[in-house]
């Protein structure tokens, strides 16, 4: 059976609850990516993904890029487990209106798993043996 593990990444970026969008926004383009996790002592206190910048443009319209990651990020973050079924995650994401989820494993940070992830993997996802 193909898990959450088998497809999710485990390369993430983190950022801190204090710092701007602006910074949260390099991050992004620098690695690449489209959302930041942001941490506190260890601990995932939410998500900023370039659908909360964009949400926040819109809805403020002003400049946010000197706001604080906790003023856009969402919180608390939805997860799920590494031993869990791909359709299951994308159940989770289609209920939630999301397109990512944060892998866990109690309270440790795994990975990230995304609707892409899911996509691309269709074939080990229908087809898990073959």
């Amino acid at each position: 059976m193909v898990t959450v593990k088998d497809i999710m990444s485990s390369h993430l970026i983190y950022g801190d609850e204090n710092s701007t969008v602006f910074d949260i926004i390099e991050l992004m383009a620098r690695n690449n990516v489209g959302c930041v996790v942001i941490m506190r002592s260890g601990v995932v206190k939410g998500i900023v993904t370039e659908r909360d910048v964009v949400r926040s443009i819109y809805k403020e319209r002003f400049n946010i890029l000197d706001q604080k990651a906790q003023n856009i990020m969402s919180s608390p973050v939805v997860t799920t487990e590494e031993d869990q079924t791909p359709m299951l995650a994308a159940y989770i994401m289609r209920d939630k209106n999301i397109k990512k989820l944060i892998v866990m494993d109690d309270l440790d940070v795994k990975g990230i798993i995304t609707q892409t992830d899911i996509v691309r993997n269709m074939d080990k996802v229908l087809h898990p043996c073959g």
